[in-house]
């Protein structure tokens, strides 16, 4: 019993010195970050620094899109490195693109190939309509507009889900739209933030002349830096964040009534972390 109790105090001491030694060093880093206050770059730098990674990580995403049929792993790839700019874990552009391209090609080109399906089927329904008349017109007139709406709504967050967050393709789909239809002002800016511009270009071809350099040099990976904030945010919002521990679930948003269709996450580790262990 004594030497349970003396065991004890030797743990209470141990732990209290742990303490202070570690807040020792929080306070030494304190008075070191203060005592060199030009260590801090300055907005400017730090502005042109973020327009530098993201003039790289445009180039990275067109480069890797040209098969098309890797847009999917290169939009994931894309979304990892702006993820982790806002959260200041930013590092290499190549290699944190190259290992989130790797990580989740086979994932991310399973759901683009599902985008595509779907929307290869909504355009045939819509030529049928526009053809034909008739009941079968009529139904998929309706079963196109459930299409489309389902379709927006799934996939502000299907790529961030994806690139933050470990799952299966149907897991990620489900939680992407689960945290939209959660966070409706969220899901619209998003969209809005992709749609506009690539709608203005695309149905305005003399726009396209005087900003295919941007979209060339820095448009698409701006675009995905700005809707990352907003995924971030939602992230926080229902208490998902980079360390949310394995088999976290949601909070506030709509659960599913049986314990296996959940809202679960495995955190992911960085992709120059695994490149490290490799």
């Amino acid at each position: 019993m004594q030497l349970q109790v003396r065991l004890r105090k030797i743990i209470r001491t141990s732990r209290s010195k742990a303490a202070d030694y570690d807040a020792a060093n929080v306070a030494e880093r304190g008075s070191m970050a203060a005592s060199n206050p030009h260590d801090k770059p300055s907005p400017l730098i730090s502005v042109l620094d973020t327009l530098g990674s993201l003039f790289t990580l445009n180039l990275l995403f067109l480069l890797f899109s040209l098969p098309v049929v890797t847009i999917g792993a290169s939009v994931t790839a894309m979304y990892t490195v702006t993820l982790r700019m806002i959260d200041k874990r930013e590092g290499k552009v190549f290699a944190g693109f190259w290992g989130a391209f790797k990580k989740n090609f086979k994932k991310a080109t399973i759901i683009w190939m599902l985008i595509l399906l779907a929307l290869v089927a909504l355009f045939g329904m819509l030529l049928y309509t526009n053809t034909y008349e008739g009941p079968l017109a009529t139904f998929y007139t309706i079963f196109m507009g459930i299409g489309i709406v389902v379709l927006a709504v799934t996939l502000p967050y299907l790529f961030p889900l994806l690139a933050r967050f470990e799952n299966t393709v149907l897991g990620t789909i489900k939680n992407a739209f689960l945290l939209s239809i959660s966070n409706l002002g969220g899901c619209i800016k998003i969209i809005l933030a992709w749609t506009v511009p690539l709608g203005v270009t695309i149905y305005f071809p003399y726009v396209f002349l005087y900003t295919w350099y941007l979209w060339l040099f820095v448009l698409f990976a701006v675009i995905t830096y700005g809707t990352s904030f907003t995924a971030r945010k939602v992230f926080k919002r229902f208490g998902v964040t980079a360390d949310t521990p394995e088999g976290s679930e949601i909070k506030g948003a709509p659960m599913p009534k049986k314990e296996n269709d959940r809202i679960k996450y495995v955190k992911k580790e960085s992709p120059e972390t695994e490149g490290n262990k490799e």
